[in-house]
């Protein structure tokens, strides 16, 4: 994604803390969850994600 050279005056991007969990309930299923927080700094202070955005993710992995 670019963004004009006007949008934000920080050159601090942001940071991105989260959280993963695994569990592997049998020796062929594993489940796998991901919670991740995207925390803007002033460089994007003018842009829609100045508020910051979430991911979220669930993974269900069989092995044979």
């Amino acid at each position: 994604m670019l963004f004009r050279p006007d949008v934000g005056s920080g050159k601090y991007v942001g940071t991105n803390p989260g959280v993963v969990v695994t569990w592997q309930a049998t020796r062929h299923l594993q489940l796998l969850g991901v919670v991740s927080r995207f925390l803007s700094g002033g460089f994007l202070a003018d842009t829609f994600v100045a508020e910051g955005f979430g991911f979220y993710s669930f993974t269900a992995r069989y092995r044979f």
